[in-house]
């Protein structure tokens, strides 16, 4: 009895400290992720190593889902993935459902951090649908202004409007608040992009009085800085005064030194109106805050607007040093968009000064780093294509899996079929015609279906094999396509330049060199001859055709444009007529013929 009793105190006890677990890490977001997420990141692995000890899954959980939160502020989308990844496989593995909403809205913000918008907006679809299964209205408006927020990003802002009217109908109905406010701010942005300037001023006044109401100080200062930025576009630099003084007061006198960070937008917008004064004064008071926090990548963004303030200046001079800073700056961190604008802008300043040379050197040093990053997007798209491709694939080979398993399945019960009514047979003899009649039309139907789905198989492979052969093939043209461009741009720096005309003459060789892979080919022709078995052979053997001209007419097959067909086969357009032209003396054909149907005429 005693041991009973204290085997149900414990129990209570250990219930007590996982709930008071769970309690203190969600208590972390407000009090520490939220505004220091960095120092804040090993008070929260040292909880989840405590969690992990005591076996509390809800407080692991919990514990990725703050990690992620404070990487996801942080700007480090790797750890914020890595995260991610763990919050999703705690709730599969210990079948914590009420936390898939969450998982979501984690999910929502990586794709909104990698700037994924396709990928964000289906996230969000999945999460509405979910809060409408648990009927939580709060959840519902949350994802559709979610949802009209990831349309503003592609600049869509009726459609982001729209569903920002769907979440304000819902938050109103609940009478929501916060919901309310979020709209409200968010409308205020979309109204200022769309020059709509009064909407956006209205809109930002509800967002302020709400945030008043429910004493949210971030809300406040985020609107307040909305609401500046909307009256500096409209030219009022009084009112932008007044409220930029009354938000400075609220960030002096309380715990969110990070609010400061929006002044950085309020400045662009005074560089716009040409507040050049305003502007810098607001930069400077941002760089301290990012000096003290050594954010580098935040200092390059500040010293680069700076450096546009000063040549709004007509200080060249000033203009250049800090454009030297950020370039120098991005360089360090590998931020190379900003270090191909801020060599930009070193271009435009030295050529506005009349130094030529020094211009010269860094239009190359912009015109290279953003080839680099043109090159980055392009195998990051290859990438993309190749693992759809391969996800494909994947999925063909399960769809044959699955066939074949019917196949097999009724085979098996074909099989099974017979042996009974050769039983029956030997046993009813006097029933034995009319079982034969049932067997043979049973035995027809399975064969009928069997048939059907080999033939399903069958065709399934050919599309299979067609759609890779497309896909190796646009893989060449888009390849080419980069190449071409490169020798194209080359060839104008060599025109411009000629102290580097050898070395870049090499590199042009290097570069028409690699436009064609014999190697890509023969993998096209082993891929096509499989997919058009007897093509090849025919145009050989009854035509003569020689190894350039099988390329051409396999890819005319292929129905390529004459522009594809050119790309894919590194010649000019009018060498593509003039190869037509041969084609079609050499196939004996009269001038009214087509020569794309007598080739798809031909198996």
């Amino acid at each position: 009895m005693i041991s009973t009793v204290a085997i149900m105190c414990s129990q209570a006890l250990s219930q007590q400290v996982q709930t008071s677990l769970v309690g203190e890490i969600r208590s972390m977001y407000k009090s520490g992720i939220r505004t220091r997420p960095a120092s804040s990141i090993s008070v929260v692995k040292e909880k989840l190593a405590y969690a992990r000890k005591v076996q509390d899954h809800q407080a692991v959980y919990e514990a990725f889902n703050m990690l992620f939160w404070a990487y996801s502020i942080l700007g480090k989308t790797d750890l914020e993935k890595q995260y991610l990844d763990s919050m999703s496989l705690q709730v599969d593995k210990y079948g914590l459902d009420h936390a898939k909403i969450h998982v979501l809205n984690a999910k929502e913000r990586y794709f909104f951090d990698i700037h994924d918008q396709e990928a964000r907006i289906n996230t969000l679809k999945s999460y509405v649908r979910l809060a409408q299964e648990q009927k939580d209205t709060v959840k519902i408006g949350r994802g559709l202004a979610l949802q009209g927020d990831a349309y503003r990003s592609m600049g869509q802002y009726d459609a982001a409007i729209g569903y920002m009217g769907r979440a304000y109908d819902l938050f109103h109905a609940i009478n929501s608040k916060r919901g309310l406010a979020q709209v409200a701010g968010q409308l205020a942005i979309y109204y200022s992009r769309k020059g709509e300037y009064e909407k956006s001023i209205e809109e930002g006044h509800k967002k302020i009085e709400l945030a008043t109401q429910l004493e949210d100080t971030l809300a406040l200062i985020a609107g307040l800085s909305n609401l500046a930025a909307a009256y500096a576009l409209k030219g009022n630099l009084a009112d932008v005064k007044n409220i930029h003084h009354r938000r400075n007061k609220i960030i002096d006198k309380t715990e969110y030194p990070q609010s400061k960070k929006y002044s950085i937008n309020l400045a662009i917008t005074f560089i716009k109106q040409g507040w050049y004064d305003e502007a810098l004064k607001e930069l400077r008071a941002i760089e301290e805050f990012y000096l003290e926090g050594k954010d580098e990548k935040n200092l390059a963004l500040v010293n680069h607007w700076k450096a546009i303030v000063y040549r709004g200046k007509d200080d060249y001079k000033g203009s250049a040093y800090y454009s030297k800073i950020a370039f120098e700056i991005s360089q360090r961190i590998e931020f190379p968009k900003l270090s191909e604008l801020s060599a930009y802008t070193l271009y435009q300043t030295y050529h506005w000064r009349g130094r030529d040379t020094e211009a010269i050197k860094w239009l190359v040093t912009s015109q290279n780093i953003k080839e680099t990053i043109f090159r980055e997007k392009k195998k990051e798209e290859v990438l993309r294509l190749e693992t759809k491709f391969e996800s494909k694939r994947k999925q063909h080979e399960i769809e044959l899996l699955k066939a074949n398993a019917e196949i097999e399945r009724l085979k098996r019960n074909r099989l099974m079929l017979s042996l009974a009514l050769s039983v029956t047979l030997g046993l009813v003899l006097l029933y034995a015609q009319y079982q034969r009649y049932k067997k043979r039309k049973r035995e027809q139907e399975n064969q009928l279906k069997i048939s059907e789905l080999e033939r399903g198989q069958l065709t399934q492979q050919l599309e299979f094999k067609q759609r890779e052969l497309t896909t190796h093939l646009l893989f060449i043209a888009q390849k080419n396509e980069l190449l071409q461009g490169i020798s194209n741009k080359l060839d104008t720096i060599i025109d411009s330049d000629s102290s580097i005309v050898t070395q870049l003459t090499k590199l042009g060789r290097h570069v028409r060199a690699n436009l064609s892979s014999i190697d890509s080919w023969d993998q096209f022709v082993h891929a096509f001859k499989n997919i058009h078995k007897n093509f090849v052979r025919t145009m050989v053997d009854d035509y003569g055709l020689n190894a350039n001209e099988i390329r051409l007419v396999s890819l005319i097959k292929m129905n390529f444009s004459n522009k594809e067909v050119a790309y894919l086969l590194n010649v000019s357009s009018e060498g593509i007529k003039k190869a037509r032209y041969r084609l079609r003396k050499k196939l004996n054909m009269s001038t009214g013929e087509s020569l794309e149907e007598l080739i798809l005429s031909i198996d």
